[in-house]
């Protein structure tokens, strides 16, 4: 074990704040973040987020790899993380651009997973009767032509 992380571990523990705790031992929030170890990552609590069920992507990677995390409680909103995650010493993994726009909203930090995560999907999901509504259907149609340009345009 690498008892400068345990060190930097402890002292983000203490600060509930990757930020603070970089201040306070002199190096950068991304020095902080990088500290997270898989060992780390798995004694804390998670916070899910799944419309799913009780397990994600996360879960099934780990299992790959015979370990397991502990989900302490579950969401199937991404607004919901600040409130949840607020006083607590739990994770939720998210895509980075949501977990971004989550700490740029609230007192959050962010830090790399110390899994290799795959590439995730966007889905855009209705109920089936709304396929009768013209109005909801061209709705539909330009949020499909905008995502298709958006990620289009991203990936050049």
């Amino acid at each position: 074990m690498d008892l400068n992380l345990l060190h930097v571990f402890l002292v983000l523990l203490e600060e509930h704040s990757a930020t603070k705790a970089a201040d306070r031992l002199g190096v950068t929030q991304a020095a902080v973040s990088a500290a997270l170890t898989l060992g780390e990552f798995l004694a804390r609590d998670h916070i899910l987020i799944s419309c799913e069920g009780l397990t994600g992507v996360i879960d099934d990677i780990l299992a790959e790899q015979g370990l397991q995390r502990r989900i302490g409680s579950a969401t199937s909103h991404y607004a919901a993380l600040p409130f949840l995650l607020r006083g607590s010493e739990a994770i939720a993994t998210l895509p980075a651009h949501a977990a971004r726009a989550l700490a740029q909203a609230s007192s959050l930090d962010t830090c790399h997973c110390p899994l290799a995560l795959p590439e995730f999907g966007v889905d855009l999901s209705w109920r089936f009767d709304a396929l009768r509504d013209p109005a909801f259907m061209l709705f539909r149609d330009l949020v499909v032509d905008q995502a298709t340009t958006f990620f289009h345009a991203s990936s050049q």
